[in-house]
C-alpha cells in the first residue's frame, strides 16, 4: 500500500478540496478507476465507491483517508509539472525516503555519478539517451523497491 508521510490534521485535509469531485474528475479525465484506487490505497472498491457517491469515508482510519486524499491530490497535479521534474521527483523520494545514494542510482542508470547530480540541478544539461537511462532505471528501482507484498 502506498504511504504518504507528513504532519496532518484531518480536519486541515478535508478543507483542502472537494475530494469527492477530484476523484471524479480523476476517473473522467484520466480513466483512473476504483479498482485502481483501491489496489493503491488498500480502501475496498465498495468504500470507494459509495464516497463517489455519498462523499462520505465511514470507518476508515484517518491514515487510510489521507493518503487517498494524498494520492488524490498527487493524480491532479500530474499534469502540472514536465517530464524531467517528475525523474527528480522520483530521485528525491528515492534517496530520501529509501536512502539509495545518488551513486546507486548512477550506477544502476550506467551514468556518471556527476551527470546524475548535475540532472537534479538543471535537467538541460544531459543529453535525451541519458535521461531516459536515468528514468527508467529509477522508476524501475522505485517500483522494485515500493513493490507490495501481494503483487
Amino acid at each position: 500500500m502506498m504511504r504518504f508521510e507528513g504532519t496532518y490534521n484531518m480536519n486541515q485535509v478535508l478543507k483542502f478540496g472537494n475530494y469527492k469531485g477530484l476523484m471524479g474528475k480523476i476517473e473522467k479525465n484520466y480513466s483512473i478507476s476504483c479498482e485502481t484506487l483501491s489496489k493503491s490505497t488498500g480502501i475496498t472498491q465498495s468504500v470507494l465507491q459509495s464516497f463517489q457517491t455519498t462523499g462520505q469515508l465511514k470507518d476508515i482510519p484517518d491514515d487510510d483517508k489521507h493518503n487517498l486524499f494524498s494520492l488524490l491530490l498527487l493524480l491532479d497535479n500530474i499534469p502540472e509539472s514536465n517530464e524531467d521534474q517528475r525523474v527528480c521527483s522520483v530521485i528525491q523520494v528515492l534517496h530520501n525516503f529509501y536512502g539509495i545514494s545518488l551513486q546507486t542510482i548512477a550506477l544502476y542508470a550506467q551514468l556518471d555519478l556527476n551527470q546524475v547530480q548535475t540532472f537534479i540541478n538543471d535537467q538541460t544539461s544531459i543529453k535525451l539517451e541519458e535521461k531516459y537511462k536515468l528514468a527508467v532505471s529509477s522508476l524501475f528501482l522505485y517500483f522494485v523497491l515500493s513493490k507490495r507484498k501481494d503483487i
